[in-house]
């Protein structure tokens, strides 16, 4: 009997907690997932670079070169980093382009490791209104 005044309180700690945790994780992916522009970033000059293609796709965004200048299909220029944003879908290859009222805005620095284990830091790119 005193053994299941001990177990049954124990389980029920740690079910809530499980729940507890799980949630917070869930919440916490969702919000690496899909990310806002921060707010100082809207104030920042627009670039005259209109399109990136993107190389490497992960689940918080993706690695890209801006096309300031293309070789065949591919685009060389500046590497950067495009968080999730704007149900923007990305894939390898995938160019992302502005309209006519849109603009990419460079604030912050994404840092990464390489497969040689190198960190690598590249700015980050936002899409914003004009």
């Amino acid at each position: 009997m005193k053994k299941l005044l001990f177990i049954i309180p124990s389980l029920l700690v740690g079910c809530v907690t499980g729940i507890y945790l799980g949630y917070d994780m869930a919440r916490y992916e969702g919000l690496a997932i899909s990310q806002a522009m921060p707010e100082s970033a809207q104030t920042r000059r627009c670039e005259t670079i209109r399109e990136f293609e993107i190389f490497q796709a992960t689940s918080r965004g993706a690695l890209a070169h801006g096309c300031e200048e293309t070789i065949g299909r591919s685009c060389r220029g500046q590497l950067v980093f495009i968080p999730n944003q704007r149900d923007i879908e990305f894939f390898d290859g995938k160019r992302v382009r502005v309209t006519q009222n849109q603009c990419f805005v460079f604030y912050g620095v994404h840092r990464y490791r390489t497969v040689e284990d190198r960190e690598r830091s590249v700015p980050i790119v936002w899409i914003r209104s004009r």
